[in-house]
């Protein structure tokens, strides 16, 4: 198969976080793309495993995204690359929901800890 194209209903439904939810578009062929949006006032710890690499793209709104060094405001049509073995925090201050597409490579699964006030640093996530 040359092309295909992959519906938004098709994609997986998961959920995370206290109100949080994603589709798992593929998770095939070493590739994984997934679409979340987070809500207002939200954070998400990333721990992105030694051997990925993490594009992260903003569809609508804007998040500020903290690594281990740095922290940087990514707004809509924007884009991080993220390098393997890295923590990364992901915080929704607005008002509104921002949506977003994740895509990493080589597949690998994903964790994610919720970090909003009242939830412990468990895991809600594991692809």
């Amino acid at each position: 198969m040359s092309i295909r194209k992959i519906e938004r209903p098709e994609a997986g439904l998961y959920l995370w976080g206290l109100a949080e939810e994603g589709w798992s578009h593929l998770t095939e062929s070493g590739l994984c793309s997934r679409l979340e949006r987070i809500q207002p006032k939200s954070m998400e710890k990333m721990l992105i495993p030694g051997e990925r690499r993490l594009f992260l793209f903003v569809l609508c709104g804007a998040l500020r995204v903290a690594g281990e060094q740095s922290e940087l405001r990514v707004e809509q049509g924007e884009a991080l690359e993220v390098a393997p073995a890295t923590v990364l925090h992901v915080r929704n201050p607005s008002a509104r929901t921002v949506q977003y597409l994740l895509i990493n490579a080589p597949l690998a699964a994903q964790q994610s800890l919720c970090l909003e006030p009242g939830c412990t640093d468990a895991i809600i996530r594991a692809a």
